[in-house]
């Protein structure tokens, strides 16, 4: 039986948008299985990835929560 792995990568990131007065919050996450099946790789890949934009103002109104 040949070897199996899993990788999983995250990455976050926040992006300031100064000119509209705004932030935007960026969420990654990947994965992918690599397997072998009668000794030949095979991949199986994902990703999902989530922008959330949130004003200056939202973001000091939910400070003050």
């Amino acid at each position: 039986m040949g070897k199996n792995n899993l990788f999983i990568q995250r990455r976050f990131q926040v992006q300031p948008d100064q000119e509209h007065e705004r932030v935007h919050f960026i969420g990654s996450l990947y994965i992918a299985y690599y397997f072998y099946v009668e000794n030949q790789l095979y991949v199986s890949k994902y990703a999902l990835c989530m922008k959330i934009t949130k004003t200056m103002a939202e973001l000091k109104n939910l400070q003050n929560k």
